[in-house]
């Protein structure tokens, strides 16, 4: 399988920032599941890197997702 050409979606409900200029004031929790689709970045042993970038089309998770699941 090439990961390369590979969308992943990552699934949570994490908090939600509203405006990036805000800080960590700007938070909000309101226990929506949300997606976002991410494309590969690397691979390591011990790793599988996402690019997060939303100028090249793949979002962030959001925060508080540490640790959930990504699908292929």
């Amino acid at each position: 399988m090439n990961l390369r050409n590979q969308r992943f979606t990552a699934v949570g409900y994490g908090t939600v920032r509203e405006d990036k200029r805000k800080g960590p004031n700007s938070f909000f929790f309101d226990g929506e599941r949300r997606f976002v689709t991410q494309s590969f970045h690397a691979l390591t042993k011990s790793w599988l890197k996402l690019n997060m970038n939303p100028s090249t089309g793949s979002g962030g998770t959001c925060y508080g997702d540490s640790g959930g699941p990504h699908f292929l």
